[in-house]
């Protein structure tokens, strides 16, 4: 009995340490949201060890231009040992799976030190996204094409890909805004609106910086109707620009 609560308390105090860890690493992204405009790190509200990000394809890439969404899910041994990680928005890439997401990337498994936070982690991924290993990968189709030279048909793959799964969608019946984890949620309620006859546009708002109400508003003149999803923090701000600035439209506000 005294062994078995020994490890209770080591588990205990391995995830208090955790715990401490995520909180300290909560902090620093709410001060590194302006400073890296190109990831968005959410916190699960009911769960610490579960967290979603938003990462904006690098620039003279096939993902330029997207918006891509990964699951982390932090063990309680953290940071002693790596966060899992996984792109929920489809992409094609050599060290992505095509189909479950699992991310092919050393510093995810061997080369992990608890010096990585998971906001590193993220910038990794995108340094992964602009520099990929064919030598490696877990979606052979596109490893194949960059060992066998054919940059252009991985490219022109890669970026169908992405304007397919990770860029806004232009429709004509409605105007969605959305942004952080609800954009997954979103673009899966849009494709089947859109397998139902319906045409939705999609905005995603952590795409328009600085904000752009220019964008916005065109597309509500064009849709005459605007469905904002969120999580309770952007909305009302939203909403109160557009009774300042398009007062002047008719607008059917869900």
């Amino acid at each position: 009995m005294a062994m078995l609560s020994q490890h209770e308390d080591n588990k205990l105090d391995r995830m208090q340490a955790s715990r401490a860890r995520l909180f300290k690493e909560y902090k620093e992204v709410q001060r590194e949201k302006v400073a890296d405009p190109d990831i968005q790190l959410v916190c699960d509200d009911s769960n610490i060890f579960k967290w979603t990000a938003l990462i904006k394809g690098p620039s003279e890439t096939p993902y330029e231009g997207g918006v891509f969404q990964l699951a982390f899910s932090v063990p309680e041994q953290y940071p002693l040992q790596p966060p899992q990680v996984r792109f929920l928005t489809k992409i094609f890439h050599p060290n992505v799976h095509f189909k479950t997401g699992e991310i092919c990337l050393d510093i995810l498994k061997n080369a992990w030190s608890p010096a990585w936070t998971l906001q590193s982690v993220c910038r990794a991924i995108i340094a992964l996204m602009a520099h990929p290993e064919p030598d490696s990968p877990l979606n052979c189709d596109s490893g194949n094409l960059l060992r066998s030279g054919d940059v252009r048909g991985f490219q022109s793959m890669a970026k169908m890909y992405t304007r397919l799964a990770a860029m806004p969608k232009k429709g004509e019946h409605a105007t969605t805004l959305t942004y952080s984890r609800m954009r997954y949620h979103v673009m899966q309620a849009a494709q089947t609106l859109v397998n139902k006859g319906y045409d939705p546009e999609v905005i995603d708002i952590m795409s328009l910086k600085p904000f752009d109400l220019y964008t916005i508003g065109n597309s509500i003149k064009k849709t005459h109707r605007v469905l904002i999803v969120e999580l309770g923090h952007v909305y009302p701000l939203i909403l109160l620009r557009m009774v300042d600035d398009i007062s002047d439209w008719t607008l059917e506000i869900n």
